[in-house]
Formats: C-alpha cells, structure tokens, sequence
C-alpha cells in the first residue's frame, strides 16, 4: 500500500490558487502597492507568499471557529444533560452539578448561581415527616409583626424565639415555607391572597414542652410592591428542596415553580460560550479588510529605515569624497562594499536601493539627482530629497559639495540623537503602568494578611 505524503507548505499554496483572487488580496493592488514604494514590479514568489500568509490566517481562524463550535455544541448537550440527570443508586455519592437559573416574574428578574446536590435514589421504606404542633393562646398576638390581623398577612411576621415574660423557648415550623418561613419572613410571589399557611411552634421550659399551631392567611400584595426578595427567597426555597429530593429516577429541572416563577437553566459560563462564535466572525471580518496589512507595515518599516541608515551612508560619501574620489565612484563603492558585506537574511532597504540605483545607472544612464529624488518620493523621506537638491546643485550650479553635505550630516546626527532621546522618554512612559501593576500587587500580598487578622 503506498502512503501519499503532501508538504503542508504546497497544500497551503494549492488552497491558496483555489481561492478567489479578492479574498487572498487582489494581486493587482499588491503589485500597485509594491510598485508605489519600491519602484519595480513585485516577483510573483513576493505576492505568492502574501497569500499564503492570508490563508493561513483565515485557517487559523477556521480552527478556532470549528473548536469553539464543538464547546459550544458540548455545552449544549450538557444542558440537555442537566435536565435529566440520572440519580445514582441508594448508598451511593450525591452529584454535584453547578448550574445558572435566571427567574423572571413581572418586571423583576433575577440571576444566579446555584449548586445542585443530585441525591441517591431514596430507599423504598416511606419516610415519616414531622407533624404539626399546637401553639399557646398568647402567640396569635406576639407573631403578628406589623400585620393587623393572622386573615390579612401582608408583612414580615414577629415569630419570636423567646417569650421574657414566662423564659418559654420557642422552635418555629411552616407547613409552606414557600409562602413564610420559619423565620417569619412572608413570600408574596404569585398573589397567593387567601392562601393559609399553619405555624407550628414547639414550647419548651425546662423539661416541659408543649406544642401549638396557629393558621394564617395571606392577603393581597400593595400595588407597588418589590418582589425581589421574594425572588430571592424562592429561589432558596427550590435550590433545596431539588438538593434534598430523592424522588424518581431521573433528575429534572422545573421550567416553572407552582406560583408562577419562569425558570431558565444554564450551565455557568454557558453565555461565554455563545459570544466565541461572534467574536470569531468579527476576528474574520477584521482580517479579511486587514489583507494588505503585512505588505503596509513592511514598506512602512523599510521606508523608515532609511531614517537610520542615510547618516551613515553620508558619512560614507564624505570619507570617499575627502580621499579624491568622485561622487559617482564613491556612492559605487559603497553600493559594491554593501554586496560584498550581507548576509541572508539582514538586507537593509536603503542599502539595496543604494544597489538598484548602481545598476540603472550602469545599465541607462540616468542621473544622480533623479535616482535619489525617485527615492525620496516613494519613501516620503526629507533627507533623502535635500540630499538629491543638493546633487542637483552640485551638477548644475557647480556649488561646493562637500560642504553642504558635511552640514547636511551635521544635522542629520542631530536628528538621530533627538529621535533617539524620544524614544528613550517614551519607554520610561511606557513602563509606568506594569510598575503600578507590580507596586498594587506588593501592596495587596503586604495588607491581606493583616486585613485577614483583623477581619
């Protein structure tokens, strides 16, 4: 059986010819903007390779694209999962699932999130609950808070622990904790007016207890009343009635509670997941419209080089110059020295314009002035255009070259050295912030402690 090996470098270049010319980067602009800046065609290898970096860009993109696709897919099924979620056997470890719920009811709307403790099926044997204990007469008076009967209970109610009069210790029980709890604190979500709740106390003085239940019934909420505490007590109230039940073999999450609580279920961070595919569709967009951003930055990049590299080229130029030699011969001498002296892989962009002007000079001709001025209009770069005047004058004029070059490169250090101090003040700008990171951090490891002390 013969195994076919493809190089990934060719099946990047085949996917790279298969696509439309417009999404890799129209090969037209390329050559326009090659052109603009460096003066001759682009080689068909140079727009190759710009494609090439595009394609593998957008697959880099793909790759997120299909990974966040199967997380999201992941957490999908396991929402589903979470909705029936099989118990395990009796005797055997609860199931610890964290869980998001958002409840809505009117206006009020509520996130958060909860940890859900899935218990073992229940043995077969039926439990037996507690019941409901008798109240002394004198309660139905001290429990009602700021209610005005037990028939309309619309506030918290005063279930006291504690009775001073008599020292009697008080253990207080609902029959619907959904509606008032065993502190006394009233649910009015639903509307549940004319619902009757039975409080169950337990009266205990020294080894006498004694039990009494009183029954209560809710009234209508005000118009303007807030039901997010009430929210937030339901949601207490369902998180552990689900963590304690044992019922059934499946665990199923309610979309609904019985006094009308709209519940929707999530895994955390599930919204996390649902902004990846956006995100990587933006991430698209962008590199889609940052095509020719690669061929921008590096003729950016060359054309600003000539900034650093001109000085030492007219220092150059002036030491030839001093020695006898002709300006024409001196800038051949630099140009040959160049070729003799690089390496692969360091070219430097003025220097290899120095090279291309050598050749078009030996091969058509053209003048000095007019190479270098070619030069300063496609790099944009001043020095470079008063250095081709001052060709230009030297030719036509006869002025005296040498020296307007030496104030030329006078200036032109000092420029260097000025470029160079801003960039030195501009560093220490930009490492103020990581020092204030680092010095917040120092800060924080030497107080928790102490705060934590105190605390």
């Amino acid at each position: 059986m013969r195994v076919i090996r493809m190089d990934k470098k060719k099946v990047i270049e085949r996917i790279a010819g298969g696509l439309p010319d417009w999404a890799t980067g129209r090969s037209g602009e390329i050559r326009r903007r090659f052109r603009a800046a460096y003066g001759f065609e682009a080689p068909d290898r140079f727009i190759q390779e710009e494609k090439i970096r595009t394609v593998r860009l957008y697959a880099l993109l793909i790759v997120l694209a299909l990974l966040s696709l199967i997380a999201l897919l992941t957490q999908v099924l396991s929402d589903q999962a979470l909705d029936a979620t099989k118990r395990a056997d009796y005797g055997g470890a609860p199931l610890k699932v964290d869980a998001e719920v958002e409840a809505v009811y009117g206006k009020a709307r509520i996130r958060r999130d909860v940890t859900l403790n899935i218990q073992p099926k229940a043995p077969e044997a039926d439990e037996i609950v507690s019941k409901i204990k008798d109240l002394k007469t004198r309660l139905p008076k001290i429990i009602l808070g700021g209610n005005q009967s037990l028939n309309a209970i619309r506030e918290d109610m005063a279930l006291t622990t504690h009775d001073t009069l008599t020292g009697i210790e008080l253990n207080w029980k609902s029959d619907n904790t959904a509606l008032i709890d065993e502190d006394g604190k009233v649910n009015l979500i639903g509307d549940p007016a004319g619902e009757e709740v039975v409080l169950s106390a337990s009266l205990r003085l020294g080894d006498a207890i004694d039990e009494l239940s009183i029954r209560v019934i809710l009234g209508s909420p005000d118009a303007d009343y807030d039901y997010s505490r009430d929210l937030e007590e339901s949601l207490d109230h369902l998180v552990k009635s689900l963590n304690t039940n044992e019922d059934g073999e499946i665990f199923e999450l309610p979309e609904q509670t019985d006094s009308g609580i709209k519940l929707n279920w999530q895994k955390q961070g599930a919204a996390l997941y649902a902004a990846v595919p956006v995100a990587l569709l933006l991430l698209g967009i962008l590199a889609f419209r940052n095509r020719y951003a690669h061929l921008n930055d590096q003729i950016r990049k060359d054309t600003s080089s000539i900034r650093r590299d001109f000085p030492e080229f007219l220092n150059k130029l002036l030491l030839l110059l001093g020695a006898g030699m002709v300006i024409s011969s001196a800038i051949s001498r630099i140009a040959e020295d160049y070729r003799c002296r690089k390496r692969p892989g360091e070219e430097r962009y003025f220097y290899e314009e120095l090279c291309r002007i050598e050749d078009r000079l030996q091969a058509a001709g053209t003048g000095l002035a007019v190479e270098f001025a070619d030069v300063a209009a496609r790099s944009g770069q001043r020095e470079v255009m008063r250095f081709s005047a001052i060709l230009s004058d030297n030719i036509d004029k006869g002025t005296s070259l040498s020296d307007k070059l030496v104030r030329e490169s006078e200036m032109l250090w000092a420029l260097r050295k000025k470029s160079a101090e801003e960039a030195g003040r501009i560093a220490e700008t930009k490492l103020t912030f990581p020092m204030a990171l680092q010095l917040l951090v120092v800060i924080l490891v030497t107080v928790t402690p102490a705060a934590m002390e105190m605390h």
